[in-house]
């Protein structure tokens, strides 16, 4: 028995390192072989890219939100320019009126696409975004004082149909 052992550790041993007994090469893969390892490499590279840029294109957003509750602190005749600037932040547009009037538009806007969207052939059936938007437009007159004021604003939910 331990004669037969002895026999199958050499031969295993011979088998493994032939090439170094025989002065040949090991064997080479062949090229199934040599191209598994980089495909799963791209595989991978892929997903996470395509991760990455799911993550980067899934929202949009500009500008600031609007605080609703501060709209109600803004009176005719005695809000100035500074005070709505205090309350909301820099305008997002300033347009000066040759009768000397100064409008400020505020304005917010948030796209966030849903996931689905990406998948191949689910996307068509699933996908879509959803949409916030609101704006605030102040008019204030030549003595720097609100003279008018709207406030608007929404959400909605948009899906893709295949056509």
């Amino acid at each position: 028995m331990l004669r037969l052992e002895k026999q199958w550790l050499y031969y295993r041993y011979f088998r493994r390192n032939q090439h170094r007994c025989a002065g040949t090469q090991p064997r080479q893969p062949n090229r199934k072989e040599q191209n598994v390892k980089p495909r799963i490499r791209r595989f991978i590279t892929v997903v996470f890219v395509g991760a990455a840029l799911v993550g980067f294109l899934g929202c949009h957003t500009m500008g600031r939100q609007i605080d609703q509750g501060k709209i109600t602190d803004i009176k005719k005749g005695q809000t100035t320019e500074a005070d709505l600037v205090q309350m909301f932040g820099p305008p997002n547009h300033r347009t000066v009126s040759s009768e000397g009037n100064t409008t400020l538009m505020w304005m917010y806007h948030e796209t966030q696409i849903k996931g689905a969207t990406f998948i191949p052939i689910a996307g068509l059936f699933a996908g879509g975004a959803d949409t916030k938007s609101q704006s605030l437009t102040v008019t204030l007159g030549p003595d720097g004082k609100v003279t008018q004021f709207q406030s608007s604003g929404g959400s909605s939910e948009s899906r893709r149909t295949p056509q």
